[in-house]
């Protein structure tokens, strides 16, 4: 891997580099000719051209972005819509766009359809993050999309990065730099495993630099994929001094990071009266701190209304908080200030914490930047120990975090300093599902049964945020689709659900269902698939014999199914499989087989342990789903006999 990083504030006399500007053509090249099925068969796009050109002057900036798509398949026209969000630290400006169509006509992009918006209109703290929608008219397979923009930027806080991968093949990505001679940067380079990015430089009244990748393949078409910045080529930039408002800053180290952020903050996180009122009631009779802290996590959790803005484009500062608490309502700066404030003016010891979510990549440690963060959550200590707090997902209990915040470095911001910490991972044996089925067998071999459902930690949060808001029959609806996952045909006759909404305690489903399984009678025998008796579900559909990328799976988790089948009568157990159980280095899973009398008895676990599984543990990882599968598969055998 080529990860790169560099200090640049000196003149560098390299050879002299013709740097393109990108600019619209009417002239056909070679790469518009390319088609779907002879040139890439498995893509709805190809980039035929990527450019970002960057230009520094003191602490502002301009960065224009030129594109050019050809659109191979009808799914392909959606990279015709493009949004470009904007701030009061951002404008958009010089906005193009062309459509040429297979017959060579070209179409251009009209003012009247550059569309401006804001991104939160119900929201009046938020009501200066805005964007702008364009989609490039008469799109249809086999044309070509093209189109340009420009972003100002007052602050190099806001520098943006660049990718030179897509979800589809890219032929040509350049980065274009131009800066004053005494501008200090820094840059990453990031997963660029086989040296595809060519770089050069040269100096003269201003230094600018080019980065040229050419022929990149797509990052997609994979399950269960890391996040694209785990696995794209990308290129991320610090400028070590900048300022947004007031005096310049400098970041060179996370010390550095976590002061800046700090100052942001330090006059916007006091508690106002009101806030200190509530503070004292929800603390009236808790002695420790941990009940302190929980109490006043669940206020703010359940009183507070989560509007989801990622750290930078809303600014990284977080508003007052005593205007979170008045308007009720903030994105996760917002939430977390105020619920440091909260906890502060009950004597607890808290801080805010930088987070980079685990579905955004991985944190870059050498790196230090605020651009690399994304979201902000709460560090409590309590006891000396620490404590995780998120109120921005209304279904984590205190003492959970949401699973995009677990096992992460995070920059917790301290007075004058900061401190890398690895925030935990909820353990396999916490997020669980238990479903126990009593299911009678009849005769004619229909059933009927009762599922009792037990689920823990992420699982019970995903049942949640399925059937909060679900009106009964719309709930039993849903149930009877659960059934219809293990059973051809099944209905739910009653079903109750309680802890639906207490997150501390676990959810818990009861159903009563009939249905057709669906078995084959051979004469006298009668063949029970496995599958229906806690068939497993839960584990990835890996389809693929061979990867390009790691998996990464959501969460640890463990799935136990203990099922009793009571057979119909003058049926017995002619043939049950033996006991098993196979390990991997991610996972387990085990399945034991027990008769007595007129009855069956199923247990089958499945837990996984590790959520991110290299390429070099793939097909060992699909061997063992191929077991269980395999496994899922057999049958239950049973005799009738004759009557006496």
């Amino acid at each position: 891997m080529r990860d790169n990083v560099l200090i640049v504030g000196m003149l560098l006399f390299y050879s002299v580099l013709s740097l393109s500007q990108g600019c619209f053509s009417e002239e056909a090249n070679s790469h518009d000719n390319i088609s779907a099925s002879a040139d890439f068969p498995e893509a709805d796009a190809v980039v035929l051209k990527s450019e970002g050109n960057m230009r520094i002057s003191d602490y502002e900036a301009e960065f224009s972005v030129h594109k050019k798509i050809k659109i191979l398949t009808k799914k392909g026209e959606r990279f015709a819509a493009v949004t470009v969000s904007f701030n009061p630290h951002i404008q958009v400006i010089g906005i193009k766009g062309t459509t040429v169509k297979q017959d060579g006509t070209i179409v251009r992009l009209e003012e009247k359809n550059i569309f401006e918006s804001s991104l939160f209109t119900d929201y009046v703290l938020f009501s200066e993050d805005k964007y702008k929608l364009f989609v490039l008219p008469e799109v249809g397979t086999g044309c070509i999309v093209e189109y340009s923009y420009t972003l100002k930027i007052n602050s190099l806080a806001f520098w943006p990065g660049w990718s030179f991968q897509d979800e589809v093949p890219v032929l040509h990505s350049s980065y274009k730099l131009t800066v004053p001679p005494d501008l200090e940067f820094r840059y990453y380079l990031r997963n660029d495993k086989q040296n595809k990015v060519e770089f050069s430089q040269r100096a003269n009244e201003e230094n600018q630099y080019l980065w040229v990748a050419k022929n990149l393949p797509a990052v997609s078409g994979e399950e269960y994929l890391p996040p694209f910045d785990d696995l794209a080529i990308t290129l991320s930039f610090v400028p070590v001094h900048f300022r947004i408002s007031g005096p310049s800053s400098t970041i060179q180290t996370w010390n550095d990071v976590a002061n800046w952020y700090y100052g942001l903050i330090a006059n916007r996180c006091q508690a106002s009266e009101e806030a200190k009122i509530v503070t004292q009631n929800l603390c009236k009779g808790k002695d420790s701190e941990k009940d302190k802290t929980a109490a006043v996590f669940n206020w703010v959790q359940e009183n507070i209304r989560y509007v989801a803005v990622d750290v930078g484009i809303s600014g990284y500062q977080p508003h007052f908080a005593s205007e979170t608490f008045n308007y009720r309502y903030g994105d996760c700066k917002d939430m977390s200030n105020l619920l440091v404030a909260m906890l502060r003016h009950a004597g607890i010891e808290a801080h805010a914490a930088l987070v980079r979510t685990r579905n955004t990549g991985e944190l870059i440690e050498d790196f230090p930047s605020p651009r690399q963060f994304n979201h902000v959550m709460v560090c409590a200590v309590l006891d000396s120990e620490y404590v995780w707090l998120d109120a921005t997902d209304d279904l984590c209990n205190f003492g959970e975090i949401p699973e995009a915040d677990q096992g992460l470095k995070v920059l917790v911001v301290k007075t004058n300093r900061g401190e890398l910490l690895q925030t935990p991972i909820t353990p396999a044996e916490k997020n669980s599902l238990h479903r126990m089925w009593r299911i009678n067998l009849r005769e004619d071999g229909s059933l009927t049964g009762d599922l009792q459902i037990e689920a823990t930690g992420h699982i019970a949060k995903a049942f949640r945020g399925t059937l909060k808001d679900r009106v009964p029959e719309k709930t039993k609806a849903w149930l009877t689709d659960y059934l219809k996952i293990i059973f051809r045909e099944a209905a739910t006759t009653q079903f109750s659900i309680s802890n639906l909404s207490d997150n501390i305690l676990p959810l818990q489903i009861e159903c009563h269902f009939i249905g057709t399984p669906g078995l084959t009678q051979i004469g006298k025998l009668l063949l029970i698939p496995n599958k229906l008796l806690g068939g497993v579900k839960s584990i990835p559909a890996l389809t693929k014999d061979e990867r390009k990328y790691p998996v990464r799976l959501k969460f640890n988790s463990l799935s136990i199914d203990h099922v009793i089948l009571n057979l119909p009568p003058l049926y017995q157990v002619d043939y049950l499989p033996e006991d098993l159980e196979f390990p991997h280095s991610s996972a387990h899973f085990s399945c034991v087989y027990r008769t007595e009398g007129a009855k069956i008895e199923v247990e089958k676990k499945l837990s996984f342990e590790k959520t991110d599984i290299p390429l070099s543990e793939y097909k060992a990882l699909k061997d063992f789903y191929r077991k269980i599968a395999e496994e899922d598969s057999k049958h239950i055998v049973l005799k009738k006999m004759q009557r006496r």
